[in-house]
């Protein structure tokens, strides 16, 4: 297991995040539209997921982030999506969605003496149905389709198309805790797979061979999370995903070691600004 801890990077992103958002908190109302619901803040993370879908090994990251949540009848930005809204009818809205992942060094895994996996950025439309909307309940089916981008360093890479489709359900228990579930099965490009647990010529060894990755299905993931607005001041917010990867394209890629993955997470975060 690795653990990554950037302490000094931590108070010192804090310490900058908080004297820059009260020196001018009182001019960002100029530049937000009134009619969206908008809260500004830091915080810290701390979260514990397996090195990549499929790996045994496992690493914790604690880092500060800037906190930031955005509502209104374009654009939806909050913990965990992006979503911005493109048409929309009675129960049914077309979307602009957006995932990626975080870069992961190749060290003790399968993947030693490989290139690192670098950052991932997924992005594309998705066709929403609205099942069920009211006051404090909401289910949607969502189909998105995003192309994913591979960025180690400035060298890019195009990864083919996702195909993600999802049922969430979001509920508000009481006036300030929000619960999030999320089932999702997804599917990738050959290219996709290829980068994650494909193994070329030249880094083939005796205990991993090489491995050429087919496209097709990638697993299925089920997440929830609990967020909360303790006062004007505080919010705290924490998930847990659990992947399921039985019956995946590539099973018999020797970067696979087991079929299932947990990742979690806690955030703190302090709110400097809210409209």
């Amino acid at each position: 297991m690795k653990s990554k801890v950037y302490l000094g990077t931590v108070l010192l992103f804090l310490w900058a995040q908080c004297w820059s958002a009260n020196a001018h908190a009182e001019r960002l109302s100029d530049y937000i539209p009134e009619d969206a619901e908008v809260r500004l803040g830091v915080g810290v993370l701390g979260s514990h997921f397996p090195d990549y879908p499929g790996s045994k090994h496992s690493s914790s990251l604690y880092l500060p982030f800037p906190f930031f949540t955005y509502k209104s009848e374009q654009l939806e930005v909050d913990g965990s999506e992006v979503v911005g809204r493109v048409f929309a009818g009675d129960n049914w809205e077309i979307n602009m969605n957006f995932a990626g992942s975080i870069p992961t060094r190749s060290e003790n895994n399968a993947r030693a003496g490989m290139d690192d996996l670098g950052w991932i950025g997924e992005a594309g439309p998705s066709l929403d149905f609205i099942l069920l909307e009211n006051d404090s309940h909401e289910l949607t089916l969502r189909i998105p389709v995003r192309a994913a981008i591979a960025a180690r360093g400035f060298d890019f890479s195009y990864l083919g198309l996702r195909f993600d489709p999802q049922v969430r359900n979001r509920m508000t228990l009481g006036d300030k805790l929000e619960w999030d579930t999320t089932i999702a099965a997804t599917f990738s490009e050959r290219r996709y797979h290829q980068f994650m647990y494909g193994v070329e010529f030249v880094d083939a060894t005796t205990n991993r061979p090489e491995y050429q990755a087919q496209g097709g299905y990638s697993g299925l993931r089920v997440s929830t999370g609990l967020s909360m607005q303790l006062n004007d001041k505080w919010w705290i917010g924490g998930f847990v995903r659990y992947q399921a990867l039985h019956g995946v394209v590539f099973e018999q890629s020797p970067l696979f070691e087991r079929r299932n993955g947990v990742s979690v997470g806690l955030a703190v975060a302090r709110i400097l600004f809210e409209q």
